[in-house]
């Protein structure tokens, strides 16, 4: 069977496992990975994604077979959070970004007019081509057997798996990770996306529970029921 978006499994160049990629879940540090212990030289040009995709893409689940598929999982609400913060309002203005393409289309009001709540509710929970970035976890995932990550414990997993010279180099810290931002709690419900992003400029930024109301955050954590009894599992493990 052929393996089609959002199922996107990597070939870890050094061994013989496999990678499901996640975004928002140390992607990142895989990608590094992939590209820093391969022995093809990448193309200055191109980005990491592309050359990891283009090379080391595995096409089909029979290609999964007699390896070992890991896959990375996080917290949801943590992940859509880290989403929102760093790929559309860090973003807010770069060109081709497809979450302000989706959030024109579908916000009733200009995007810098708009809550948070009303992203959540009008863009990421009723779109059926949500991006990816907030596409539920389990939803990449092909029906093989996979080695679950929690993110929380990425360096011991990954120094388990290869020893501590990989896991101190590529996993140590997290790349892209936004926990330099200040995280504050407080009533922000009203707070239009264009004064997030501000505050965000300034090194701030409310906590998800802080952007929602009551119904919206109901109805997320209802939408990722999944990804967090297999984040509880993963945990446990």
């Amino acid at each position: 069977m052929k393996l089609k978006s959002p199922q996107l499994y990597l070939s870890i160049p050094f061994c013989n496992d496999a990678y499901l990629y996640i975004r928002k879940n140390a992607c990142s540090n895989f990608k590094r990975l992939i590209v820093e212990t391969s022995e093809i030289q990448k193309p200055k040009q191109e980005t990491a994604l592309h050359f990891a995709n283009s090379r080391y893409r595995i096409s089909s689940v029979r290609h999964l077979r007699n390896r070992r598929v890991l896959c990375v999982v996080r917290e949801p609400i943590g992940r859509i959070h880290s989403a929102f913060l760093n790929q559309f309002i860090q973003k807010l203005d770069v060109p081709g970004n497809n979450i302000r393409k989706q959030a024109d289309e579908s916000l009733s009001k200009p995007v810098v007019e708009a809550t948070a709540d009303d992203f959540f509710r009008d863009v990421v929970m009723a779109r059926s081509d949500v991006d990816l970035h907030f596409l539920p976890q389990v939803k990449h995932m092909a029906d093989v057997p996979h080695e679950i990550w929690p993110l929380e414990r990425l360096h011991d997993r990954a120094s388990e798996a290869w020893g501590d010279e990989i896991a101190d180099r590529f996993f140590k810290s997290h790349v892209n990770y936004t926990s330099n931002i200040n995280r504050i709690e407080g009533d922000y419900r009203s707070a239009s996306i264009g004064e997030l992003a501000q505050m965000l400029s300034e090194g701030v930024f409310p906590t998800i529970r802080s952007l929602l109301g009551d119904e919206t955050h109901e109805g997320l954590r209802r939408m990722y029921m999944d990804d967090t009894s297999l984040h509880e599992r993963s945990l446990e493990a």
